[in-house]
């Protein structure tokens, strides 16, 4: 007669399996790409950037059945210097979140709908970095897409191990978590030239 301890144990040893399967099929999957146009208008920059074969069809999955994407970006302004490293003029980071409702189906920051995962547009980006501008100006990109995340996933391991007294045994090790989720996570960096607006 199976007992809840073994019944949690067989529950835990079935959710890692089911994390390392999905991190199997990612890696598989397409690498994610990045693609960037940037525009000097003033003291900003406006870059556009559209992810690549960000979302998988695995992480789609998990999507559709409620998990929230979150789509992290990060744009570096820099400035090139002659026989030393480029300057850093400035940084802005970005969070959206990739969701799906039954109604509208993929939709990014709960406004704009996704008709294709396979290239989603995320917009305008404005990067000021009011005087200390100049020539030879180029953005460094960097994507990240985390569908589960650590936090979730410690929340499932707590309570599928969770004994009669609230406390947690030592059968999920937190790096055991951290390496799934960074293995479901998909991220990539670009750099773009920023160009001068044509008249």
């Amino acid at each position: 007669m199976l007992t809840a301890v073994p019944i949690r144990k067989l529950i835990l040893c079935a959710l890692i399996a089911c994390g390392v399967s999905l991190c199997a099929q990612t890696a598989r999957a397409d690498a994610p790409a990045l693609r960037c146009e940037a525009v000097r208008v003033g003291q900003r920059v406006l870059v556009r950037v559209s992810l690549r074969d960000f979302v998988a069809p695995e992480l789609a999955r998990l999507i559709r059945l409620g998990l929230s994407g979150r789509i992290k970006l990060d744009a570096t302004l820099l400035r090139r210097r002659r026989f030393w490293f480029d300057d850093v003029v400035a940084n802005r980071t970005t969070r959206t979140a990739l969701a799906w409702t039954p109604r509208r189906g993929f939709v990014l920051g709960g406004r704009r709908s996704v008709a294709d995962l396979g290239s989603i547009d995320l917009g305008t980006l404005s990067v000021g970095f009011g005087q200390a501008g100049g020539s030879g100006l180029y953005l460094n990109i960097e994507a990240e897409l985390q569908v589960v995340t650590v936090s979730s996933l410690r929340r499932t391991a707590g309570w599928i191990t969770r004994k009669g007294d609230g406390s947690r045994p030592g059968l999920v090790k937190d790096r055991v978590i951290d390496l799934v989720v960074t293995d479901l996570a998909r991220s990539a960096a670009t750099s773009c030239e920023v160009r001068e607006r044509q008249p």
